[in-house]
């Protein structure tokens, strides 16, 4: 999953660990070079705030931060929490690119290898500043290798997960 802050990737992440999906992390992860791109982990914790906090108050109420300020993201450790979820190492079939939309429905379109790279660059090469043309050069790379769809999701994002799952298995993807 791609996108830019607040686009729902947090959210979508504890909403699969919910359905028993595994993953290699929130927000950033290691990701081996195509052909066949493998994501591992890099940190162990995912952050939740506002609605997803109460969508999945079992994750956010095992949070690091229990005194939080209001607004603030809970960080939930996922080896420690999700440790059947958490994975080492998972292969990477496709990248979806999220958008909130607050439609009823959620819906998934096929995306340009282009409009994938913009989503997936920019925060990444925000923190990776010392190797932006490396960091370019990946981005584009497994755009390129890889299907690219934009995920929009609607008003719930276990709506917005059975929308993926559905097409997973249409597409015969597990």
């Amino acid at each position: 999953l791609a996108g830019a802050g607040g686009s729902g990737k947090s959210t979508m992440t504890a909403a699969a660990i919910s359905r028993g999906w595994q993953t290699t992390g929130d927000d950033f992860v290691l990701v081996s070079k195509p052909p066949d791109p493998v994501s591992f982990p890099i940190f162990d914790v995912m952050k939740l705030t506002g609605m997803a906090e109460g969508m999945f108050a079992e994750q956010a109420d095992r949070a690091l931060n229990p005194a939080r300020a209001p607004g603030e993201k809970a960080l939930i450790p996922l080896s420690a929490n999700a440790a059947e979820n958490f994975a080492r190492s998972l292969p990477i079939l496709a990248i979806f690119s999220l958008e909130l939309t607050g439609e009823q429905s959620s819906r998934i379109e096929t995306f340009s290898k282009e409009a994938t790279v913009a989503a997936l660059a920019p925060s990444t090469m925000n923190i990776l500043r010392t190797a932006m043309p490396e960091t370019l050069e990946q981005c584009s790379s497994l755009a390129r290798n890889l299907p690219t769809y934009r995920l929009l999701v609607g008003n719930d994002p276990l709506e917005g997960l059975s929308t993926l799952e559905t097409f997973m298995r249409q597409d015969n993807w597990g």
